[in-house]
């Protein structure tokens, strides 16, 4: 009877200030990027719509996500928030938790029932972009919700490829644990160990290889990881993939070879190593 009567008041009081639906809906989205709980409630119990978007397409609850709000997701998600709604980017309350870093928010979405499939506008799934930014704990939750470590983006980028890029170790052992495709190849043929090589994460590159990554296979452009690692004068890869087996006879599409592509740059030590290597 209290309840009802304070909604009843909070009712008039709205709209003596002329207060309508659609500004009590703006207001429970401003609240939730705030991440003032009581004020969400409020607005709740007054009747502002749980789902509704603003001029981004965002809700209340992708908003908290964004933020970090962890109260006031779980706050939304008691009141049946609609977990899976897209922005105008096509993210998800989980995918911007995922890109964020925002772990209790991803695992809270996650055990409420959150796709960790979903789609953004460039075909990220979640596991991407955790995988991309480097949250270990959200990879670890995606992929024991059922997410897809086969998923790739518009770009053909995995969330290993993605990993193995920017060198982080761990997320890298994980995705190798839980199958995702060594050798897959994005749209200009980039496999996880090119792009590995190529920024000289020589750690990534080990646990490729062991894990079965063909080390010789060529791009669309025919280059190798071998000659990406020349390109870029990383020096103690280059004798990685060589002690690994690696071909330095094998030629791009332009007919050039690692030891011709080093020599072009200028890396010395690397020419050196090339060198010897093809004589042997």
């Amino acid at each position: 009877m209290k309840k009802t009567l304070f909604t009843y008041l909070l009712a008039s009081l709205f709209c003596s200030f002329g207060i309508e639906a659609q500004d009590l809906d703006q207001a429970l989205i401003e609240a939730a990027k705030d991440g003032n709980v009581t004020q969400v409630q409020t607005l709740l119990a007054q009747g502002a719509h749980i789902d509704a978007v603003n001029k981004d397409k965002r809700t209340a609850l992708i908003r908290a996500a964004f933020r970090g709000h962890i109260e006031v997701i779980q706050t939304l998600i008691a009141a049946k928030a609609n977990l899976d709604l897209r922005d105008y980017q096509g993210h998800t309350a989980l995918s911007w938790a995922a890109h964020e870093g925002r772990t209790d928010v991803a695992q809270a979405l996650l055990d409420a029932g959150a796709n960790p499939n979903t789609r953004d506008e460039d075909r990220y799934t979640p596991l991407i972009w955790a995988a991309f930014k480097g949250h270990l704990t959200i990879v670890d939750g995606m992929l024991n919700a059922g997410a897809d470590p086969q998923a790739q983006n518009t770009s053909g980028f995995t969330a290993l490829i993605r990993a193995a890029q920017q060198g982080h170790v761990e997320i890298v052992q994980r995705l190798i644990v839980a199958k995702c495709e060594v050798n897959a190849q994005n749209r200009h043929g980039y496999t996880a160990l090119m792009r590995a090589a190529e920024q000289g994460h020589t750690q990534v590159v080990n646990l490729l290889i062991k894990a079965g990554a063909k080390i010789d296979e060529q791009n669309n452009y025919g280059y190798t990881a071998l000659m990406r690692a020349a390109d870029r004068g990383h020096t103690a890869l280059v004798k990685q993939l060589l002690e690994a087996g690696a071909n330095p006879s094998i030629a791009d599409k332009r007919g050039r070879t690692a030891l011709e592509r080093a020599q072009a740059q200028k890396h010395a030590e690397i020419v050196r190593l090339l060198k010897s290597a093809t004589t042997h």
